[in-house]
């Protein structure tokens, strides 16, 4: 999903990294990027929230928040020398700071790709994968790489001419695009406790804490779990043709299914069982799914 090339002088150009919902390209060294992978990661803490204690660290910083999977949705923020491609159904377009002394914040939904640069260096050899982590890097990219038009004069969040950047966005990996089923009748929901049914039209992965960039497409649905029964990632339910089937994501405790004509199994060790109106699943911590006749 992501990927890096290195810089034809890394430690002078800098670092990329990748977290649970933010990816980075900073100019920095390692004891800076250091200090920038502690903010970035195990943090609940917004984007808008982090800035100050991030340019204390550096002048030079392209970040991305993954904000909402389900709609591709990103927040991008950008001071110095850096800069973001981003690719969206329509096309490509670059995202500069306005004022490299200063933020510059950028909103956009429906993201098929990006890439991250920092510096003029547009780097060396091939683009290798990155997960959760850290490489010594110029480029860093979300899905297919997109062409750099650091060089093409254009004003901050203008389009790029379409000539541009074809190819790329064509070869983007079909796992970044949003998977929404065509319309048909909806024969079930799923209700979480009293008073919230949740739509399907996405698959959903409920758990103590999913992360967006492990569940792409997905909707996150975060639930209590004081005991933590709960796992960070419990249990995906999706539409299957006219119904539901649910997927343990090898959870630690795993999912009590009971169906409707009193039958029960557990489901563990990443077990699938389609789920019939009635169908009840005890995720742990009192927390209760019912699956209910849609109309």
């Amino acid at each position: 999903m992501f990927s890096y090339r290195a810089s034809g002088a890394a430690m002078e150009t800098g670092f990329a990294l990748v977290t649970d919902r933010f990816l980075a390209v900073a100019r920095a060294d390692a004891e800076s990027t250091a200090l920038l992978w502690a903010a970035l990661s195990d943090t609940d803490a917004p984007l808008d929230a982090l800035r100050a204690r991030l340019t204390q660290i550096t002048t030079d910083l392209a970040v991305v928040e993954l904000v909402d999977p389900a709609t591709r949705a990103v927040r991008i923020a950008l001071h110095g020398d850096v800069g973001v491609e981003v690719a969206t159904a329509t096309g490509s377009a670059p995202v500069r700071a306005v004022d490299r002394s200063s933020w510059h914040p950028h909103d956009t939904a429906g993201v098929r790709a990006l890439t991250l640069r920092v510096g003029a260096d547009t780097g060396t050899g091939p683009w290798l994968p990155l997960g959760r982590g850290v490489a010594p890097a110029a480029r860093l990219a979300w899905g297919t790489p997109l062409p750099d038009t650091a060089a093409t004069p254009a004003a901050p969040g203008a389009a790029v001419p379409d000539a541009l950047v074809p190819d790329a966005v064509d070869a983007v990996d079909d796992t970044l695009l949003v998977a929404r089923p065509q319309q048909r009748p909806v024969t079930a929901w799923l209700r979480l406790g009293d008073d919230r049914v949740l739509d399907l039209d996405l698959p959903l992965v409920l758990g103590r804490s999913p992360q967006p960039a492990d569940h792409p497409g997905a909707r996150l649905v975060r639930l209590a779990s004081p005991l933590r029964e709960i796992s960070a990632a419990h249990l995906e339910v999706r539409r299957d043709g006219d119904g539901l089937v649910a997927t343990d994501l090898d959870s630690t405790n795993g999912t009590v299914v009971r169906a409707a004509d009193g039958s029960t199994r557990l489901l563990r060790h990443g077990t699938s069982a389609h789920l019939a109106p009635g169908t009840v699943l005890e995720l742990g911590d009192g927390v209760v799914a019912l699956v209910e006749a849609g109309s």
